[in-house]
């Protein structure tokens, strides 16, 4: 019997698979370094939906710490109005893989620790392994953003409303300048017709102002 050569297959063996653990524990390594230092929220949650790791970056926009939330409900970082839909969602990925916002980027509100809504930009994906199903979510807080929108929405209206002040005034402006002529010419004019015609343009000019 060749003790030898087994031994030599068994060391092979075993070198191979410290090998390969070796690989798969810098590699995990790498994958938590590139999550960790990531500036968006990064959520990864199970076939049940519900939280199985997230960074330090959702930490700091949720509030809770990641050990909270292990094994929570993704829902507990949604408002009320979105549950329902999310429960159904997962339910129809359970029964038949079919997702309508995997691959997508959505634009909803989030829930912090203390209650408080934001808006947020969200992208999601998934993989499978021999465990099941899971699935990221990559959150951004795009409150500065919507903000920024809004002043944008605000300026335009306010130079809306100065476009059509300033063509109200012209409109204004003409006829009271008419009004104040004919005023002054009635002043100084003796015949009876000529005042009941100045009468009269002033009534019309008034009309189209009011």
């Amino acid at each position: 019997m060749d003790t030898q050569g087994t031994s030599h297959e068994e060391s092979g063996r075993y070198a191979e698979r410290n090998g390969t653990e070796k690989a798969l524990h810098e590699s995990e390594e790498r994958f938590r370094s590139v999550v960790e230092s990531a500036t968006d929220a990064i959520v990864l949650a199970d076939h049940r939906g519900n939280i199985i790791s997230w960074n330090n970056a959702a930490q700091r926009l949720f509030g809770y710490t990641a050990d909270a939330v292990a094994g929570k409900p993704l829902t507990i970082l949604m408002p009320v109005r979105y549950r329902e839909a999310h429960r159904r969602g997962v339910e129809r990925l359970r029964s038949n893989g079919d997702s309508r916002v995997i691959g997508k980027t959505l634009e909803l509100h989030g829930l912090k620790k203390d209650g408080a809504e934001f808006p947020l930009e969200l992208s999601l994906g998934s993989w499978k392994t021999n465990e099941g199903t899971f699935y990221s979510g990559i959150i951004r807080d795009i409150t500065e953003r919507k903000q920024l929108q809004d002043r944008l929405v605000q300026a335009e209206k306010l130079a809306g409303l100065g476009t059509l002040v300033s063509g109200m005034a012209h409109e204004i402006n003409n006829p009271v300048q008419c009004i104040f002529g004919m005023a002054e010419l009635i002043l100084d004019e003796q015949d009876p017709a000529k005042i009941r015609e100045y009468a009269q343009d002033i009534i019309r000019l008034s009309k189209h102002i009011a």
